[in-house]
């Protein structure tokens, strides 16, 4: 048997568990149809959910989970108390897609690291992934698609094509509005420090001797 409960400040729709198909259908439409708006108290509504369900059962959350932690752990320690099963999916905001647009770069710094190579994002390189990565509907799960298209499948023709020497790093950045491709990447090669001591330039004027003194011939 399958229920539902929507709630923001307050408890909006409910459907108890029921095991008919009609009944699981309207669960799903309801789901569907079902538009965030206003002000949210979670912790509240889902103590009184938590008092509201008699019967273990498997209860699956889905929020923002934009109200106190402490309150919402209480909440959802009620739920367990109760003896239930909990799952929670944190439906992630827009200007959180930026975290994780970090962490799943991991992956492709780390396959660089290997050839000691680095890859940079300019700031409109990550609003870029973040717009292209972010669904209202979907949270982040496109993010990875859009990493694989935009920077991944690029950077593999990058590198092959480009002859890149150890220390470089890979910048990536937004392409100009009429040019054919998303994003442009360039190379910043590695500056390598001279030793301590070396002259500047070894090429200087002269082959090194002390002139002679004013007034003195050079021969004997």
């Amino acid at each position: 048997a399958t229920g539902l409960t929507v709630f923001d400040s307050g408890i909006r729709t409910m459907l108890p568990p029921r095991l008919r198909h009609a009944s699981l259908q309207h669960l799903l439409t309801t789901l569907e149809n079902t538009r965030p708006g206003g002000e949210t108290r979670i912790a509240d509504c889902l103590h009184r959910i938590a008092e509201g369900s008699k019967r273990k059962g498997l209860i699956v959350l889905i929020s923002d989970l934009l109200d106190d932690p402490a309150a919402l752990l209480s909440a959802l320690q009620h739920f367990r108390f109760q003896g239930h099963d909990v799952i929670v999916f944190h439906k992630l905001q827009k200007d959180e897609i930026r975290a994780v647009v970090e962490l799943l770069m991991l992956r492709v710094r780390e396959t660089l690291a290997e050839r000691g190579l680095q890859i940079e994002l300019t700031e409109e390189a990550r609003d870029f992934l973040v717009e292209k990565g972010w669904d209202p509907s979907m949270g982040a799960r496109p993010l990875r698609r859009a990493i694989q298209r935009y920077i991944e499948d690029p950077l593999a023709d990058f590198v092959l094509r480009e002859e890149l020497t150890e220390g470089a790093t890979v910048m990536v950045d937004v392409a100009p509005e009429d040019a054919e491709d998303d994003v442009v990447l360039t190379v910043v090669e590695s500056k390598v420090p001279a030793a301590v001591g070396a002259p500047e330039d070894e090429s200087t004027e002269g082959d090194g001797e002390e002139p002679a003194p004013e007034g003195e011939s050079e021969e004997s």
